[in-house]
């Protein structure tokens, strides 16, 4: 019973030592290099507030903070793997055939408002409440709740 104990409290100790570390204000310039081109051709003008780098026993990824309410999160090698943005994602962002299947299918829609990717999969939503999934090569999946 003392060694389940002694286990289990090594676990919650190793977790807590992994989340205590939480994310890092950075500089913008230690962001990879294909996360500032990013940024660079897709968000110009737009002013950063906050860097941030998140590590954990598994894995690093970064957070960028834009001034008109943009959240963009990168991996470790620099691809975003999520951006929110109330103001609209633009167009060059969204895959074209997903974007296709947006314009053909769904006409009243002003603009996607966010968007993840993994290997998997994409997931979007619509600025009118509409959320879709499609395949990493942008077939479309279905309609999510």
């Amino acid at each position: 019973m003392k060694r389940i104990i002694l286990i289990l409290l090594g676990i919650i100790a190793i977790h807590a030592a992994a989340f205590a570390y939480g994310g890092t204000v950075i500089p913008y310039s230690e962001l990879p290099e294909k996360a500032r081109e990013f940024i660079q051709e897709n968000f110009p003008g737009i002013e950063i507030l906050q860097t941030q780098r998140d590590r954990d026993i598994y894995d690093r990824d970064y957070k960028v903070n834009f001034s008109n309410g943009t959240v963009i999160e990168f991996d470790r090698k620099g691809d975003w793997t999520e951006i929110k943005s109330a103001n609209g994602i633009p167009d060059s962002v969204v895959p074209a055939v997903i974007l296709n299947f947006i314009r053909t299918n769904h006409a009243s829609y002003v603009k996607v408002i966010e968007i993840e990717r993994d290997a998997k999969e994409y997931e979007l939503k619509l600025d009118n409440g509409l959320e879709l999934e499609f395949d990493n090569k942008g077939n479309f999946r279905k309609y999510k709740d």
